[in-house]
């Protein structure tokens, strides 16, 4: 009828969701298949990550794990290219992954795939970063939960955040090759890329802006080491 026809037209139906092939993470429908494979992806790359960390003893060596970063961007048009890009990733991360279903029937919206990847960064940047202060441990994890907050409270449509995500990375590739002339740290570790990155920004800020400047020159000072010592073993190699 033709008040039945208004009524639909009124009251659209909510987008359903489907289930992948696998039956292990349920997205919205219109995600395309290769972006789902991708973010399958980022989960166990972390987990993976975490491992290998924990095996060598440098999953909560903070000195360690910045100092071996750093080693890796020390050019700093391709820090300032980092800057933005690596936060960026992060947050469209877990926007992307917001467009998945609660972890299990009965739980709010928001305890979807995101909730796991912004609760690992959250409870590991306030262990981690705590060994630096107190308060750049905290702040970081709040930056995370800040960054989690809106993509559920303001949610962009994965269009929107696949196309920063993937600047994003350009970008940061961009800068090694160009600029540091150096392949990334995601190369050697794959948890300094996907664990230490944020973190590791957010230590370069800090410092911009004058807190633990000692820190920091000691830091610098081995990391300098370690990439003289990479350089020599290269030269060694050929």
């Amino acid at each position: 009828s033709i008040m039945g026809a208004e009524n639909h037209c009124i009251h659209p139906p909510e987008p359903s969701r489907e289930m992948m092939t696998l039956d292990l993470i349920s997205f919205e429908n219109d995600t395309p298949t290769g972006l789902k494979v991708y973010m399958y992806l980022v989960l166990p790359i972390m987990a993976i990550g975490m491992v290998q960390s924990f095996l060598r003893g440098e999953l909560f060596d903070f000195k360690g794990q910045i100092q071996f970063y750093m080693s890796y961007h020390m050019d700093p048009i391709n820090v300032m290219i980092h800057t933005p890009c690596i936060p960026s990733i992060l947050w469209t991360g877990m926007g992307l992954l917001s467009g998945t279903v609660p972890l299990a029937a009965g739980l709010p919206a928001f305890m979807d795939y995101s909730f796991i990847l912004a609760s690992v960064y959250t409870v590991y940047y306030a262990i981690m970063g705590s060994k630096l202060s107190t308060f750049f441990g905290l702040s970081a994890a709040f930056w995370v939960i800040l960054g989690f907050a809106s993509v559920h409270v303001y949610p962009l449509g994965w269009q929107i955040y696949a196309y920063i995500h993937a600047i994003a990375w350009v970008l940061q590739f961009y800068g090694h090759g160009v600029h540091e002339k150096q392949a990334p740290a995601l190369l050697q570790n794959l948890s300094q890329a996907f664990l230490m990155a944020p973190l590791f920004v957010y230590f370069e800020v800090m410092t911009f802006f004058g807190q633990y400047q000692s820190q920091h020159e000691d830091f610098m000072t081995s990391a300098k080491a370690a990439r003289a010592a990479r350089a020599r073993a290269r030269k060694k190699s050929d």
